[in-house]
């Protein structure tokens, strides 16, 4: 599997869940791997590709390694940038296909004037409360999104907005202080943002894709993380 030969991704996460206690890597960025880009391989293949809140670079070399033609991420933490340039810089076959660009994600998106075939959120909609402004890169940018997120348990399209601390590589960037207001979105929110921005909108069944271990993933297993294939019908 991608992760268990790319070790790297591992050692500069910083994100707990990626580690296990005794600070070996989990199964997760393994099994998150099955579900977001095995399930969706065809969507990879040639296609020039936008990662927001790309971290270390990781699901950027998943992409290219599935068959992307070119991958753009863009990530607001410094330190993560550099070391995605880094660990980019030691793998000879991605060289020329790639590029990290630091700054915060809203502003990097407004300067975009073109389209991606596919457009990565994985992990970064429930660290911000700007979901609709979200959605509205995601129409003039994406012909297909791959969204993963955090859902809180709702029937109706609520956000359910919170307080985050931002002393963590994981955690949303200071908006007041050393704290973050963010917005986790209800599933009924990725449907109606969906139907509105003019998306077709299909959820990936994490219990069958072959996950045996579920060690730091019961968020997948029982529903509060979900992942989303948006299809623009524009």
């Amino acid at each position: 599997m991608f992760f268990e030969d790319h070790p790297e991704f591992h050692e500069t996460s910083g994100i707990k869940s990626d580690r296990m206690a005794d600070d070996s890597p989990s199964p997760r960025l393994g099994n998150r791997y099955r579900g977001i880009v095995l399930e969706n391989i065809s969507l990879f293949k040639d296609a020039t590709v936008l990662d927001i809140g790309c971290h270390n670079g990781r699901w950027s070399m998943a992409a290219l390694h599935a068959g992307a033609k070119y991958v753009t991420g863009i990530e607001g933490r410094k330190e993560a940038v550099e070391n995605a340039r880094r660990i980019f810089a030691g793998q000879k076959w991605v060289k020329g296909n790639y590029s990290f660009l630091f700054g915060e994600a809203f502003e990097l998106l407004n300067n975009f004037a073109w389209p991606f075939d596919l457009v990565l959120c994985l992990g970064f909609m429930y660290h911000t409360p700007h979901h609709v402004k979200l959605f509205e890169h995601f129409h003039r940018l994406g012909k297909t999104v791959i969204l993963d997120t955090k859902t809180v348990k709702y029937n109706k399209p609520v956000t359910s907005y919170m307080t985050e601390s931002v002393t963590s590589p994981g955690c949303a960037l200071p908006t007041f202080g050393k704290t973050a207001v963010v917005g986790v979105p209800s599933r009924n929110v990725i449907y109606y943002l969906a139907e509105h921005f003019k998306f077709d909108c299909t959820e990936v069944n994490w219990r069958s894709v072959g996950i045996t271990d579920w060690t730091n993933c019961l968020d997948y297993y029982g529903g509060s993380r979900r992942t989303y294939v948006l299809r623009s019908k524009a």
